[in-house]
């Protein structure tokens, strides 16, 4: 009796239905296996059996290597922590973990079932090139209605960064769109280069999954730093390797992969009066003429080609730091200062011509007021005289 109670229990056991995984090849994916059994020292083996092969965990609350796979027997959180990386195709299909008491009894089983993701693996693994003190933008692809992180890579570990729940942290923000999210680094250094992965957690369950692998490759950029007034031009010239694209630009904003395309020298129609270039392709020199500045063209300016790849981005070759002092208030009230200025020297010079006029009159009039005087002095008689 004892052993049909026993077989029953075991159909019953086996009968529930495998947790769901979803992963991508080539990504990777960490799940955990929790037991029931609270009395942790009765587990001094715990077997992972894959599609392919079994592996075997024998060490508590410390990381082992079994080659793509790495296992972590948490004691203090009483679960198995397995992370497989790379994935591989081998690695799809059911997995179980089997936690042993000894060598004889039947062990305790998770089960799981590890499947590929439908939309979210076209395009796994891709580089992304960006420039110190630049800000930079990466797009991470997720279709689903789930949890999403961004982490960098730590030897077999991926440090988390950002999440949904932690959507800022110090030069990293995480933004959601209508086709996954977007990661924001601001004020790039060379200390950020690395590989990140971009991945997501169900809202339910224990795993979550790399989807999309990103080489960070941070470079250094020849910097311009220009300071010009209110109406004037400014021209300079931007250099460019021997095998840079044909199609050059100039963009503003401090992201260059997502800034607003000014001029473009394939584009005829791009071309203002305010702004042109002139591409030299014997110096491989472009020069740049920005005209009748204002103060709204302060910012950041990069000079660049753009490129067909998709799996690459534009290639950049200079940024301008643009500084346009003062307005066009400042300059009206300016021209008014000027203008007024000569009005008052205008007037004191009217005034003085005035005032020299009218004092020229009056030493005039004394003068033939004096001699008319004399003139009406009347003679004198001699009688007069001796008294």
């Amino acid at each position: 009796m004892k052993s049909f109670l026993l077989l029953v229990f075991l159909l019953m056991e086996g009968s529930e239905a495998p947790s769901k995984l979803k992963g991508c090849l080539n990504g990777w994916i960490e799940f955990i296996c929790g037991y029931n059994n609270t009395n942790i020292t009765k587990y001094h083996t715990i077997d992972v059996v894959t599609p392919r092969e079994s592996l075997r965990s024998t060490q508590r609350d410390e990381w082992e290597n079994k080659g793509r796979w790495f296992l972590y027997h948490d004691t203090t959180n009483q679960h198995l922590r397995v992370i497989i990386k790379p994935q591989q195709q081998e690695d799809f299909g059911k997995q179980q973990c089997q936690f042993h008491t000894d060598s004889v009894s039947t062990p305790e089983i998770t089960e799981l079932e590890l499947d590929t993701e439908d939309d979210n693996c076209q395009h796994t693994t891709f580089n992304h090139t960006t420039y110190t003190t630049a800000q930079t933008t990466i797009l991470c692809t997720d279709k689903g209605n789930r949890v999403r992180f961004f982490c960098k890579d730590n030897g077999f570990i991926c440090e988390d960064i950002l999440s949904t729940t932690v959507k800022s942290n110090g030069s990293f923000s995480l933004t959601d769109n209508n086709s996954g999210f977007n990661i924001s680094i601001s004020d790039v250094s060379s200390q950020d280069a690395g590989v990140y992965w971009c991945g997501v957690k169900p809202n339910q369950g224990n795993y979550r999954a790399a989807l999309q692998r990103i080489q960070l490759e941070v470079q250094n950029i020849s910097v311009i730093k220009r300071s010009s007034a209110v109406g004037q031009t400014l021209t300079y010239w931007c250099s460019y390797p021997e095998d840079a694209p044909v199609n050059k630009f100039i963009c503003k904003g401090e992201d260059p992969y997502v800034c607003e395309q000014l001029v473009n020298i394939l584009k005829p129609n791009m071309k203002t009066g305010k702004l042109s270039i002139e591409d030299d392709r014997e110096e491989r020199n472009i020069t740049v003429t920005v005209r009748n500045l204002i103060a709204e063209d302060t910012g950041t300016y990069w000079c660049g080609a753009g490129t067909s790849d998709e799996k690459r981005r534009n290639q950049l070759f200079n940024k301008l730091l643009l500084t346009v002092a003062g307005s066009q208030l400042a300059a009206v009230t300016a021209t008014v200062v000027r203008v007024a200025a000569l009005v008052v020297v205008n007037i004191l010079i009217l005034f003085y011509t005035c005032s020299k006029i009218r004092r020229n009159r009056r030493e005039k009039q004394k003068s033939w007021d004096r001699g008319y005087a004399e003139v009406q002095d009347p003679p004198r008689r001699p009688s007069q005289e001796l008294q």
